[in-house]
């Protein structure tokens, strides 16, 4: 069975069984990505440049994905992790 959306005054529940509930959820939320998409476009061009930051980098990441992180230290010798102890028992 299909979920279907009902309103109630502050919440609005989605009707069905457990496993049902997450595929539907993905279709129906699928079903609103060219508009999002179309928002975020929109809300790219807004004179607040935080705004504009913010619905660039969503659109990037939803086009080419997170950039890669390397984990090297300098000159590519890797991490060193330094741990202090503190041997004092005062």
């Amino acid at each position: 069975m299909p979920a279907v959306l009902k309103k109630n005054s502050a919440r609005t529940k989605i009707s069905g069984g457990p496993a049902n509930k997450s595929a539907d959820l993905k279709d129906m939320a699928q079903s609103h990505g060219p508009e999002a998409l179309l928002v975020l476009v929109r809300l790219m061009e807004s004179k607040d440049e935080k705004v504009a930051l913010a619905a660039a980098r969503e659109v990037l990441l939803r086009a080419v994905g997170k950039p890669e992180q390397s984990l090297d230290g300098e000159e590519g010798a890797g991490i060193v992790v330094i741990r202090e102890k503190n041997l004092d028992c005062e």
